[in-house]
């Protein structure tokens, strides 16, 4: 067994600690650069039964912990049996975040549980430069079965997010906030439905970006649709035919659309797509 030195080196003017293995240092205690120092680190040991502490202390009433790693060196949580454990143990329905040790099996997967006694509860993914706003926020519901899988891909292929669980036919539901949209970039290609059978579906009905079964009162039918703005671009379908069909028209301003036909006396009735061009 290598013999390890503990050394106070001579000249130094704060305290100073260091231990050394053949003159390497192995382990310092350094203080910081400044003065007075009030907080610092506590290693607590545990009797039988109980895992030992590392925690911080100090006389500020919240004391953090910066573990920094030299150069492009990484921090690494490895449970030699079992789990490894971040909690919160200051709130009571706190979920922990467990890393599962997954190092020494190759087709395994790393997983992170938000648990705990709340089965609500989230996982968060916050940003505290700019006051702790929430980036990222997995939560769980009582029960669930199913799921989204985030899935990378080789070269050649495309990434793709899946819906996964037990239940036969599981949707991806996309909520926006307020009036937010949903942009769908796609810088090289196309979008495209590769199956078969499937397609584009748009809620119908009033005030809607779809439109069925309007009706023309003697050649004109104007519709009011809160949606309507300068971009929109109405596109008019016949639905019906009778002995006075004219050629229809759709003119957009906000808040409305009027459809006029080039027979006077046309009543049919047609369907009105509205797509916002951008």
């Amino acid at each position: 067994m290598t013999e390890l030195t503990v050394n106070s080196p001579a000249g130094q003017t704060t305290d100073y600690v260091e231990v050394q293995s053949n003159g390497v240092n192995v382990f310092e205690v350094t203080p910081s650069n400044a003065n007075p120092q009030v907080n610092g680190v506590q290693l607590v040991s545990g009797s039988a039964g109980l895992r030992p502490t590392l925690q911080t202390i100090g006389s500020d009433p919240d004391v953090g912990l910066l573990v920094k790693m030299k150069g492009v060196g990484a921090i690494q949580f490895q449970g030699a049996t079992g789990s490894v454990f971040i909690s919160s143990a200051g709130n009571i329905v706190a979920a922990e975040l467990q890393v599962l040790n997954t190092i020494s099996a190759a087709a395994v997967s790393a997983v992170i549980n938000g648990f705990g006694a709340e089965q609500t509860a989230s996982l968060l993914i916050l940003n505290q430069m700019i006051g702790m706003v929430s980036l990222y926020d997995f939560k769980t519901v009582p029960n669930a079965i199913n799921g989204v899988m985030f899935q990378a891909a080789i070269a050649g292929v495309a990434p793709s997010i899946t819906a996964g669980g037990s239940f036969s036919d599981t949707d991806i539901p996309l909520s926006l906030k307020s009036n937010g949209a949903a942009n769908v970039q796609v810088d090289h290609g196309s979008l495209a439905v590769t199956t078969p059978g499937q397609g584009v579906a748009v809620k119908a009905g009033a005030n809607c970006r779809l439109m069925k079964g309007l009706q023309l009162v003697n050649g004109t039918l104007t519709i009011a649709n809160t949606s309507v703005t300068a971009n929109t671009c109405p596109f008019v379908q016949n639905a019906t035919s009778n002995a006075n069909v004219g050629a229809l028209s759709a003119v957009a301003t906000p808040g409305q659309v009027v459809v006029q036909s080039t027979d006077s006396l046309d009543n049919s009735t047609f369907n009105l797509l509205l797509i916002e061009a951008i």
